[in-house]
């Protein structure tokens, strides 16, 4: 049974093969949505990895691959089919496979409040179908400030303020740029200063964070 873990704004997801006991040494293979450019790797990937050594005394270890191996938004199948054990990434990007833990960025970011309602339960219960587990979902500020889009002019004046203009994105923006007149381009993270420094995108959706 593979397991899952989540982030809000990130998420990773944890696929466990069945490990030896006692003094064996194993590694785990995590596969990012993101490098170490982008503070949430490090804040938590590379944190979760550290203590992981650290509280296996050194028996297991992580080891972290990233956007360059696979796709951010390809990374759910590997992890449910055992090429990795761990994936780091969000729900954003998985939301065609399934949007039930998509649910938790409109949810108090309260994980105890979450358990206690069944929340976490259900979306367990869901990524089971995919051969995941959830383990852990970092729940972010709850800041109404967390995203932003980044414009290389200034918008027009009305109600259609993004009308004929290329935004990154995907399907999380939607409900926000499409009324507005934009259109959603898939761009990498990596990419997005260059895609707006060659006009590729007029604008980019992003977590400040990023």
């Amino acid at each position: 049974m593979k397991t899952s873990l989540q982030f809000k704004g990130m998420i990773a997801v944890l696929a466990l093969a069945a490990t030896g006991a006692g003094a064996q040494e194993t590694t785990l293979r995590l596969i990012s949505g993101w490098d170490d450019r982008f503070d949430g790797t490090v804040a938590i990937a590379q944190a979760f990895a550290t203590c992981v050594s650290e509280n296996s005394e050194g028996r297991v270890a992580v080891d972290i691959s990233g956007p360059e191996v696979i796709p951010p938004n390809q990374q759910f199948d590997p992890v449910s089919r055992g090429i990795f054990d761990l994936g780091f990434t969000t729900p954003i990007y998985f939301l065609g496979t399934t949007g039930v833990p998509s649910a938790f960025f409109a949810l108090p970011p309260d994980s105890e409040l979450w358990r206690e309602r069944g929340y976490w339960a259900f979306a367990d219960e869901e990524l089971q179908r995919f051969d995941q587990r959830l383990v852990a979902f970092t729940a972010g500020t709850g800041e109404s400030d967390f995203y932003q889009i980044v414009m290389r002019e200034p918008v027009a004046e009305g109600d259609m303020p993004l009308e004929g203009l290329k935004i990154r994105g995907n399907n999380y923006y939607a409900p926000l740029v499409v009324p507005l007149g934009g259109s959603l381009v898939n761009v990498p993270g990596g990419e997005i200063y260059s895609s707006l420094e060659r006009g590729v995108v007029d604008g980019a959706a992003y977590p400040i964070a990023g």
